[in-house]
C-alpha cells in the first residue's frame, strides 16, 4: 500500500448521519404537528448537530454523503417549520381581534350557563 494514498473507511460518519436522519425524521413529524412542535426544537438541533459532524467526518473519511444531506435537509426543515408554528401562535396571541373574540365567546358560554341553572 502507498504511504500517500487517502485513507478511505466507507462508515465515517454513518453513525451519527442516521442518528441525525432518525431525529430529523421525528423532528419533522412532530413539527408538522400541531402542539407537538415545541417538542420539535430540541430534536430538530440535536439533529442537524449530529448530521453536520457526520457529514463532515463522511467527507474526511470517503464516505457516502447522502444520508447526511438528507439528515440536514430534514431538520433544517423541521426547524424552518417550527420557527413559522411559534410566529403564527405568537401573532395569533398578540391580535386584538382574537382577543375580542375570545372575550366574547367566554361572555356568550357565561350567558348559557347562567340560563341553564
Amino acid at each position: 500500500m502507498d504511504q500517500n494514498s487517502p485513507v478511505v473507511n466507507p462508515k465515517a460518519g454513518q453513525g451519527l448521519n442516521i442518528t441525525g436522519l432518525v431525529l430529523g425524521i421525528l423532528g419533522i413529524i412532530l413539527a408538522l404537528t400541531p402542539c407537538t412542535f415545541f417538542f420539535a426544537v430540541p430534536l430538530a438541533v440535536i439533529g442537524l448537530i449530529l448530521s453536520i459532524l457526520g457529514y463532515s467526518q463522511a467527507s474526511k473519511g470517503g464516505a457516502p454523503k447522502g444520508m447526511g444531506t438528507a439528515a440536514i435537509v430534514l431538520c433544517g426543515l423541521a426547524i424552518v417549520v417550527c420557527a413559522i408554528w411559534g410566529y403564527a401562535i405568537y401573532k395569533a396571541k398578540n391580535d386584538p381581534k382574537l382577543q375580542q373574540g375570545i372575550r366574547d365567546f367566554k361572555t356568550t358560554m357565561d350567558s348559557i350557563k347562567d340560563a341553564n341553572k
